[in-house]
């Protein structure tokens, strides 16, 4: 039996996909025989309703001074990113002398156009390589993992965020308590994060495993994110589904009462509660 890294509840996972190595790692010949491998084997906790693995890679293996994916060489998501900067300049930074932070900021390719458009900001991105390209393009970016400590930091250097992003970010990180905490401290009263992951109803819907596969130490539903969030004074308030990466969500949090819950968010919060069965085994079949 494993603890649910979210609520520490019992877990169990359901199915093993065996030994695999990590899915962007190209090693060379000479470096096969030291090829990192883990056990691969998700659960569904029953408490909470987070879908994980329970047997997770080491975060220096996949984030590092030689990261392969750099998100910009895609010109469709350069377009699905930015017209998520215009929505949210448009919506949510309305004040005088907004701020914006983005953890797993990569080669910059969101807060490009917030550069562009003069807005303060900070990329926070662990994989040196990735977050040297955003700096060679005028983007403010500091590599580090983010948790509460560099909240603090943050807060301290440039004051409080209006706008915090996490976009294909948080299924990847295993100490989600402390980037919640961190998120909490860093927003100000009225600020918004904005979290865009794959999502676990459409990953049931049409079976997409390879979700599994790519080092997703978790799949999020609003249950979920909400159970995270919620014990550090945070909520959900709107959500807008996408098919990109096989079908993703993308959450508005806010502090807790900041902001009205959505008619989108309380419909699919009633459809997530009858078709992801949260807690049951029987759900995963398909995937043996």
């Amino acid at each position: 039996m494993y603890e649910c890294r979210i609520c520490s509840a019992r877990i169990e996972p359901f199915m093993s996909f065996g030994r695999m190595p990590i899915g962007n790692n190209f090693v060379s010949p000479g470096d096969y025989a030291d090829e990192y491998f883990y056990e691969l084997k998700p659960a569904l906790c029953g408490e909470c309703g987070t879908f994980q693995i329970v047997e997770i890679p080491e975060p220096s293996q996949m984030f590092h001074d030689h990261y392969a994916y750099f998100a910009s060489t895609s010109a469709f998501m350069v377009d699905h990113f930015r017209d998520m900067a215009e929505k949210a300049m448009s919506t949510y930074l309305i004040g005088d002398d907004p701020f914006v932070v983005e953890i797993g900021s990569n080669d910059g390719i969101t807060l490009q156009n917030f550069a562009r458009a003069g807005i303060r900001h900070l990329g926070i991105e662990p994989s040196a390589n990735v977050a040297e390209a955003a700096r060679e393009k005028g983007i403010r970016t500091l590599s580090k993992f983010f948790g509460a400590g560099v909240a603090e930091q943050v807060v301290a250097e440039h004051g409080q965020a209006d706008l915090f992003i996490a976009t294909n970010t948080m299924h990847h990180i295993e100490d989600t308590h402390s980037v919640a905490a961190g998120v909490q401290k860093l927003l100000k009263p009225k600020g918004v994060m904005i979290s865009e992951d794959p999502y676990l109803g459409d990953m049931i819907e049409i079976t997409s495993y390879d979700q599994i596969y790519a080092e997703h130490m978790y799949i999020w539903s609003i249950t979920s994110m909400n159970n995270v969030f919620g014990r550090h004074g945070m909520e959900i308030f709107h959500i807008e589904p996408n098919h990109f990466h096989g079908g993703c969500m993308r959450y508005h949090l806010a502090h807790k009462g900041a902001y009205r819950p959505s008619s989108d968010l309380l419909r699919q919060m009633a459809k997530e509660g009858e078709e992801l069965r949260l807690g049951r085994p029987e759900t995963f079949e398909r995937f043996r």
